[in-house]
């Protein structure tokens, strides 16, 4: 058996790639006791420490079997998506051993298999590897963290990586923000091994540079495809105007995806509780529901985790309040019928059963401010939109060498008045400059 001093310095060099103690922010240890419960099971705990802590957390627990540590960071002491601060890598976690034909191999031909697959589809290689004792975690690092308007993309990466290494055993429901791996350095108390690095590359990935090469489009082809959406829609409102008996009809397009709008949506509400530092009783319930609402409909959290995740919501509104959750039952029940697929159906569409609220209606209910609108993304009203596209429009003309009215009218007063400029009057302008006027 390996020294309590060496599973920590592999664990702890494990983590600090991807986690830094020098930011904010909490990760949770998962963990096995050896107590067994009322059921005759052993005993699960779980618990969250700031960053700054970890190697003391990471000490105390040497010498432990079964320690696992979440892979991305969170604003609370608690690792639900609902939380999600950062991720500072991708990860999937290969259980070959459930896999026929490939059960018996050593993780060093699973990891080379990997690498055949990855390299014949032109996707990235991981830059590390931990044997689990019965799997293997691949681990793409980042050179900087990705934030938490990031998730939605975060996640459509790892859904494409679980896709791609699924016949080898990849686990979809080990691939959330929410996740916790085996921290290397541990025992696996099921194959009486340790947990350690196999393979380590020091080159690390730009999050894009993955993401472009693992995604059916890279940024810059989305911003081409919003580009020429936009003038295709113009040429519409042209066609329009110019013609009174054409009909405008919608052209389905839409500027985010529905997955990546809910986060957002999730975010400025989760935004809103934070600056208020809290949310009036009346408007508690209302704004339980809609976050849990919004988390479900962008499918960032696993629906196995709904309660988890509302609890986790009701603590950042206030973590003092104890919310009667069977209140909820009408929107869990829309949610679990939201993911068994179900729609329904209202002026000749279909939509599903979650709740689909207009903008202003949630800024009416929750009484939202025009200073408040202007820290958020996309629960803003029609008035603030106009603000910021008049912005965006002045900032190119800016940029194409324009200049602004209030710069327009300085230079015109220079040159119709240059006395005021210099601070004199117009005739001792006219003495000084222009003696043959006088």
């Amino acid at each position: 058996m390996q020294s309590p001093q060496l599973k920590l310095d592999l664990g702890l060099e494990e983590a600090q790639n991807y986690h830094s103690t020098d930011r904010y922010g909490y990760f949770s240890i998962f963990y096995v006791t050896g107590k067994l419960n009322s059921a005759g099971y052993r005993n699960k705990r779980q618990e969250s420490y700031l960053l700054r802590d970890m190697p003391d957390v990471l000490s105390s627990l040497s010498g432990s079997e079964d320690v696992y540590l979440s892979q991305s960071e969170f604003k609370k002491a608690n690792r639900r998506t609902a939380n999600f601060l950062r991720s500072g890598l991708s990860h999937i976690d290969l259980d070959y051993y459930k896999i026929q034909g490939v059960a018996f191999r050593s993780p060093q031909q699973i990891l080379d298999r990997v690498f055949q697959v990855l390299t014949a589809a032109q996707v990235p290689l991981p830059n590390l590897a931990v044997d689990s004792g019965r799997g293997l975690q691949l681990k793409w690092i980042y050179r900087s963290p990705i934030p938490d308007r990031a998730l939605k993309r975060w996640q459509l990466v790892q859904d494409y990586l679980v896709q791609m290494l699924r016949p080898l055993g990849a686990d979809p429901n080990a691939a959330d923000a929410s996740r916790v791996l085996r921290l290397a350095g541990t025992f696996n108390s099921k194959s009486r091994t340790m947990a350690q690095v196999i393979y380590q590359d020091p080159v690390s990935y730009a999050f894009d540079d993955l993401a472009n090469a693992v995604l059916p489009y890279s940024r810059d082809e989305l911003a081409e495809l919003k580009r020429q959406r936009a003038e295709g829609k113009q040429r519409k409102i042209e066609l329009v105007s110019n013609n009174p008996e054409i009909a405008l009809t919608p052209s389905g397009l839409k500027k985010k995806g529905l997955g990546s709008l809910n986060w957002q949506r999730f975010l400025d509400l989760r935004h809103l509780c934070e600056k208020r530092g809290g949310i009036d009783e009346g408007q508690r319930m209302y704004m339980l529901m809609y976050q849990v609402n919004f988390l479900m409909l962008s499918g960032a959290s696993n629906p196995q985790q709904i309660w988890n995740e509302l609890v986790a919501v009701s603590r950042t509104i206030d973590p003092s309040w104890t919310p009667d959750y069977s209140d909820l039952s009408t929107v869990l029940e829309k949610a679990q019928a939201h993911f068994r697929g179900e729609r329904v159906e209202f002026a000749g569409r279909e939509w599903t059963p979650l709740y689909t609220p207009r903008n202003q209606t949630l800024i009416d209910l929750f009484c939202i401010e025009s200073d408040e609108e202007q820290k958020l993304h996309t629960i803003i009203s029609k008035d603030e939109l106009k603000r910021r596209d008049r912005e965006r429009h002045a900032a190119i003309r800016r940029a194409s060498g324009a200049v602004t009215r209030e710069e327009y009218e300085q230079k015109s007063i220079s040159r119709q008045k240059p006395w005021e400029k210099l601070g004199m009057s117009r005739r001792t302008w006219y003495r000084k400059d222009c003696p043959a006027v006088l």
